[in-house]
């Protein structure tokens, strides 16, 4: 056997994959869900199961047409196989994760030949925030991340092919029939957008690179065709559906448009141009920093590689532009709708280090060094802003109720002997779980310190991403499991277990995170519980509605004297979460009237986010209400 092939060769890759797969694998459901495009997904896969079909998505008892069905079918497919479960729903997406960093080295390698390189850009991919947390989330935009490399690396495969001069055609018309493949499968899970948007980011690449008279050489048969019957049966079997006449249209042209300008089922949305750049300096860390660097740094392209290779960044920087554009531009935005466009900067900023790492010894990047005194204050001031959240802002019984590591969450006395000496207040013990965060930050920054002034540039690329990963092994292993309090499934739980017929659940949030809870519920529960956005919309179901109400007041870190007086209001007493319906009149007034006046009540007053497990009641059922408290309600 070559020793070229052997695992020991490869032993980094193998390495930082098996870390990932950990990092992914390890509390699949420590993340809430995704209010914007999970949710969806997982509602409308767990509905269409419990009904018994396949092929028609449905939601809310109505075929769920308007989103592509692919990843629908495959978390039905998921809830078939394990059960219906968030842990379960979101494990196709922690492996399409893994495949996406190895896309991602293959397509480095491709562009650069550089082994350095492509170790580098998937180093950094897996350690950014943006594709770590979005794509753990159970949604499409992580099976399209995919596709699109997949889509683009055989595309260079076959440019490469075809710039041969004895070029192999049979080796051209596989690379041409994987693309159709590709853009077949895009059409089922994201749509015809995609699809367009990739043959004009491929088209590109050869107009930036001279190779116009390659487009002489393409198989557009071969391309095409698996791209049209791939996604036709179900395309047509849809449109001969009863009132369905017109889907295959609307799928392929009226409905992206529509998502696009706001127009039809999307005349409500009103988008926001700065949405994803609001998001991107988080979403992208640690490697922004980078990109700019491999552009204005004078020597990032005139250093002695071993190569010679450089990658194309203009084209990797166009690629993340057009799909940026396209989607700050659209009125339909979802925050892991960026997540298909992270990877070219991704492989900007690894191959930029690659260079740094393969330079002449006796050079040194005077920019290269300045990005590292960034890099160096940013983790400085991370580690002190984390120190600040965990001892300042986060409340010291934050995690009563859901405490499950070893030990007392909060210690309230000390005992000696025979004697208990209570405390003044309650010592949070549990923080102190959350010190080796600071703490790796805070090494982090100054190895890279050392590494700087001792002019070691090569090894500051592996300190960097080393620190990184090991944060993000703590972020999922200790901090987001420690902080993570599943309120909604509990009060699921609750609901499940005492809901009757007749009753009736009604949550309102002017924010869509309420919706949530949603998932929880059991099927034959599920027509019971409601979901309303407007102080109007409350009154106007508590004064034409029957049966039980059931309210949730959001639990603030600190409370002013109106969170007070609007909790009162509506509880028996302070420590029930149970409805006085004496004073649904004073409620209705207060949701359409005094409303607008609250800023904190504005965002959210029912809602299921932070509320201790132990508060959590069941709710009176009507038949047991005090008779004068069903006496003021008939007057």
């Amino acid at each position: 056997m070559d020793k070229g092939f052997s695992p020991r060769a490869f032993l980094p890759e193998l390495t930082l994959f098996a870390i990932m797969a950990l990092l992914l694998f390890i509390n699949l459901g420590v993340f809430d869900i995704d209010p914007f495009s999970e949710f969806f997904h997982l509602e409308s896969a767990k509905e269409t199961l419990s009904l018994q079909r396949f092929w028609i998505p449905s939601l809310n008892g109505h075929d769920y047409l308007v989103r592509a069905p692919l990843w629908t079918w495959l978390t039905m497919i998921s809830f078939k196989l394990g059960g219906i479960g968030l842990s379960v729903a979101r494990l196709p997406a922690a492996l399409l994760s893994l495949t996406a960093l190895g896309f991602t080295y293959l397509m480095t390698m491709e562009l650069t030949k550089s082994r350095f390189s492509a170790l580098f850009s998937t180093g950094l991919l897996a350690v950014s925030w943006g594709f770590f947390y979005l794509g753990s989330l159970a949604t499409a935009d992580i099976l399209t991340l995919n596709l699109d490399l997949v889509f683009l690396w055989t595309f260079l495969k076959w440019k490469d092919q075809a710039s041969r001069r004895n070029n192999p055609v049979e080796e051209m018309n596989r690379s041409m029939l994987l693309m159709g493949t590709v853009l077949g499968l895009l059409v089922l899970n994201s749509g015809s957008l995609n699809v367009l948007l990739m043959m004009a980011v491929a088209s590109l690449y050869l107009i930036l690179g001279q190779n116009t008279l390659l487009f002489n050489r393409m198989n557009f048969r071969s391309l095409l065709l698996p791209a049209v019957l791939i996604p036709l049966p179900w395309l047509l079997w849809v449109t001969l559906q009863p009132g369905q006449s017109g889907f295959m249209v609307n799928y392929l042209l009226v409905y992206p448009l529509q998502k696009a300008l706001g127009l039809g089922l999307w005349a409500s949305l009103k988008g926001d141009w700065l949405f994803y750049i609001k998001r991107l300096p988080f979403e992208l860390l640690p490697f922004w920093f980078l990109v700019p660097a491999a552009f204005f740094d004078p020597e990032a392209n005139t250093v002695n590689t071993r190569h010679q290779s450089a990658p194309p960044t203009v084209w990797l920087l166009s690629w993340f532009l057009m799909g940026f554009t396209l989607c700050s531009l659209s009125a339909f935005q979802e925050p892991t709708l960026i997540l298909p466009f992270i990877p070219p900067l991704a492989i900007i900023a690894g191959s930029y280090l690659a260079q740094v790492v393969e330079a002449s010894h006796n050079k040194t990047h005077a920019y290269y060094e300045k990005v590292l005194i960034t890099y160096i204050m940013l983790l400085l001031v991370a580690a002190v802003l984390l120190t600040i959240v965990i001892f300042q802002v986060v409340p010291s019984n934050y995690v009563a109720g859901f405490w499950k590591l070893p030990g007392l969450a909060v210690l309230e006395a000390l005992t000696l002997k025979d004697k208990v000496f209570p405390l003044p207040e309650a010592f949070p013990l549990w923080k102190f779980w959350l010190i080796p965060g600071p703490f790796i930050l805070l090494v982090g920054a100054f190895s890279l310190f050392f590494l700087q002034v001792s002019r070691k540039l090569s090894l500051t690329p592996l300190a960097l991403t080393s620190s990184l990963l090991i944060f993000m092994l703590f972020l999922k292993a200790v901090y987001l499991p420690i902080m993570h309090r599943p309120v909604n499934q509990y009060l699921a739980q609750q609901l499940n277990h005492n809901l009757k017929a007749g009753d009736r659940v009604l949550l309102f949030s002017l924010h869509p995170a309420v919706k949530r809870i949603l998932f929880y519920i059991d099927p034959q529960h599920r027509p019971a519980v409601h979901v309303v956005h407007s102080g109007q919309q409350v009154a106007q179901a508590l004064e034409n509605g029957n049966g039980i109400i059931y309210g949730v007041i959001r639990e603030k870190s600190y409370f002013n004297d109106l969170d007070y007086q609007y909790r009162n209001l509506f509880r028996v007493n302070q420590y029930s979460w149970q409805w006085d319906l004496g004073n649904l009149g004073e409620m209705g007034k207060l949701l359409t009237g005094r409303l607008p006046e609250f800023d904190k009540m504005r965002s959210e007053i029912l809602t299921l986010q932070s509320l201790p497990a132990d508060t959590l009641r069941v709710i009176q059922r009507e038949e047991q209400i005090r008779p004068e408290t069903k006496r003021r309600n008939r007057n």
